[in-house]
């Protein structure tokens, strides 16, 4: 009989593992690793409350070499707290689609932004949070909910899990109130601001757990109506 390595025979396992939590319904993933269902407070925060974290500190990095919005091999663990390494999409500088690689810690969890929207009242003078919060749900409207993406898998091999669209669907979330600080060079092209009031309304998911080894990470979602697409993928190497 066929036998796999030690390490490699974990990975499966725990690769099998990880599929039966994303492909379970939402309210049978509070109790299975990986994966934080919706309406979870994962590390004492809700998924709104760590929208607004990832765009707070989004805004305030700038893209160089090897920063988390660059391409190719980046700094991943740059951005993130408590734990959690945010992740990131694509913007124009990038184009639809980037690849990137980088190194995250062992028992931290990944917070994945699919498709995500933001509105301010210096960009787009929405005067009050509602306001901004309308403003970003009706671009998250024209998302296509069947082009949400997220695959994890070891990487270079057959094994690994596609999420369903529809599961993908249940992870939306408004932001509460706050306010960015965007530097020189950052990732959106916006001037330098500070204090800046905003909302944000997308689709969030955060991973945990993920065992030692070298991982396959795409996510994205597209929003036709507006002629814009996001992919990322990450060739991720938890260590």
């Amino acid at each position: 009989m066929f036998s796999l390595p030690p390490l490699r025979r974990l990975l499966v396992l725990s690769l099998i593992a990880l599929s039966a939590a994303l492909v379970a319904p939402a309210g049978a993933t509070a109790t299975i690793p990986f994966v934080f269902p919706p309406g979870s407070h994962p590390f004492g925060k809700s998924y709104g409350e760590w929208s607004a974290a990832w765009w707070k500190q989004a805004y305030a990095s700038p893209v160089t070499p090897g920063s988390p919005f660059a391409t190719g091999a980046v700094n991943c663990a740059q951005l993130g707290q408590g734990g959690v390494v945010f992740l990131v999409g694509t913007t124009q500088a990038t184009g639809p689609v980037a690849s990137r690689s980088c190194d995250v810690p062992a028992g931290g969890a990944l917070l994945i932004p699919l498709i995500d929207a933001e509105c301010s009242l210096a960009i787009d003078k929405a005067v009050t949070y509602p306001a901004q919060l309308a403003c970003a749900r009706e671009l998250m409207d024209a998302v296509d909910r069947r082009s949400l993406l997220l695959h994890v898998g070891l990487h270079g091999s057959r094994l690994g899990i596609t999420v369903p669209s529809v599961l993908l669907s249940l992870f939306r979330v408004d932001s509460p109130p706050f306010t960015w600080t965007s530097v020189a060079g950052n990732a959106f092209g916006v001037p330098v601001l500070a204090d800046n009031p905003a909302a944000a309304n997308g689709f969030f998911v955060m991973l945990a757990g993920l065992p030692r080894g070298r991982w396959d990470v795409s996510f994205g979602g597209a929003a036709p109506s507006l002629k814009f697409s996001t992919q990322a993928n990450y060739v991720l190497t938890v260590r």
